[in-house]
């Protein structure tokens, strides 16, 4: 009888300092793409940029969401079910082309459409 191994979920701890306050945090990542930090000391949200090895390519202060708790959130959805404004302005973000205010709409976005899921500890 054989059996069906799941994958493992692969996940990955970065050591970061938030741009704003320079407090130290251990964030921990699990999907490629877009993904949300809040600092716990000072509430700053920074746009996070996960290539498909989980290398961090991108760390940038952007302080457009609100209301949601320190930690770290990932998009709770798949690419191909995104909806199309969103996906272009993530598209323009990665080839970076993108404005702060592409990211400040990409997050505003993603926040309202109950996109964002907590993640680690």
């Amino acid at each position: 009888m054989m059996q069906r191994v799941e994958p493992e979920a692969k996940a990955r701890l970065f050591k970061l300092r938030c741009k704003a306050c320079g407090s130290e945090h251990a964030v921990e990542a699990s999907k490629p793409g877009y993904a949300v930090f809040v600092c716990s000391a000072c509430r700053a949200a920074h746009l996070m940029l996960l290539d498909h090895e989980l290398n961090l390519r991108a760390f940038e202060l952007a302080e457009v969401v609100e209301g949601l708790p320190a930690g770290a959130y990932e998009l709770a959805v798949e690419e191909e079910l995104m909806p199309g404004l969103l996906r272009d302005l993530l598209a323009r973000l990665a080839s970076g082309d993108a404005s702060l205010e592409d990211a400040r709409r990409a997050l505003r976005l993603a926040q309202r459409l109950g996109l964002l899921r907590r993640v680690g500890a």
